[in-house]
């Protein structure tokens, strides 16, 4: 026989909670559970323990409202392509007003295929930038590990939302000339990149060990004589072709900006070797420029170093 149980009373602070059944199917006492406190001094409505079917379900917490806590939820347990349970389970997450809402990524087998099964979501903190604006929050990115890169999000600079960040991206794996992948951080890749308004983004030169192009940089602008940046070819390197050697100018324009780098051709003597490369002078008022000779005696066919001749101007 099942036992009997008398009837219970409970305070206004509390609230009547209905006994369960046992595995006997007998029912169980009767209880009085607190109830809580709200925000502004009040109770709380409450809540019973409610159980969930553990072979089918799981039971997850429910964020509370107004201080109280809220019973938990049954949710029906996750399974895979083939309607097996998923190993891992999760309960679905609720953010604040102040967190990007992130669902979880697929989980992959050995292979690399989906299973069905996912990882838990996730609350991301959005930030505020130094105006006070909120900025677009991003959930993490996965990207493939063997085919592309990871690019990160590039910095806003204008507008409300400067200071914040777009979201990262997946970029295609670039190749060298042999095919072999580039590295991690080369341009090559060609993940979006902003900078300052004072500072370049000059064009990358590729590494000569590598095949790749290097890694892009935000370079501080040369100021011209008011304060404000130069063009960005008094800053940058050129781009020269195979067969050329960069020079750098010597001197500045009207507004005393650095003049642009120029290419150089590149050579051979006799024998088919490269022959070195003099890059342009600055005269004074009182020199003349004089571009080297090719000396067959002494240099086999390359042009020796420039020379600047002293020239003395008489007035009679």
């Amino acid at each position: 026989m099942c036992p009997m149980w008398c009837e219970i009373d409970c305070n206004e602070n509390q609230i009547k909670c209905k006994g369960k059944e046992d595995k006997n199917g007998c029912k169980e006492a009767d209880v009085c559970i607190d109830r809580p406190i709200k925000n502004d001094g009040t109770l709380c409505p409450g809540y019973c323990p409610a159980e969930c079917n553990l072979e089918e379900e799981i039971s997850c917490p429910s964020p509370p409202e107004d201080g109280c806590p809220k019973a938990p939820r049954c949710e029906k347990k996750q399974t895979d392509l083939f309607g097996r349970h998923c190993v891992e389970q999760h309960c679905k997450v609720t953010c604040e007003e102040n967190e990007k809402y992130c669902p979880g990524n697929p989980i992959t087998n050995r292979n690399g295929y989906p299973t069905g099964c996912f990882d838990p979501d996730a609350c991301i903190p959005i930030d505020t930038n130094e105006n006070g604006f909120q900025c677009d929050g991003h959930c993490p990115i996965m990207c493939d590990p063997w085919y592309e890169v990871k690019c990160d999000g590039t910095e806003i600079y204008h507008g409300p939302q400067a200071g914040c960040k777009n979201k990262d991206s997946c970029k295609e794996k670039a190749r060298n000339p042999n095919g072999e992948f580039c590295p991690g951080e080369s341009d090559s890749h060609g993940c979006p990149m902003t900078c300052p308004d004072d500072h370049d983004i000059c064009p990358t030169l590729t590494d000569l060990n590598t095949g790749c192009k290097e890694q892009a940089r935000c370079i501080p602008c040369k100021k011209n004589n008011n304060g404000d940046c130069c063009p960005s070819v008094s800053n940058c390197h050129v781009l020269c072709q195979p067969g050329q050697q960069e020079c750098a100018q010597i001197g500045e324009d009207d507004n005393g900006c650095p003049l642009p780098r120029t290419c150089m051709d590149v050579n051979r003597d006799f024998y088919g070797d490269m022959c070195p490369v003099y890059c342009p002078g600055e005269c004074e008022e009182w020199q003349i420029y004089c571009e080297g000779i090719n000396d067959i005696a002494y240099s086999m066919g390359c042009r020796t170093i420039l020379l600047i001749f002293f020239t003395v101007a008489i007035l009679v």
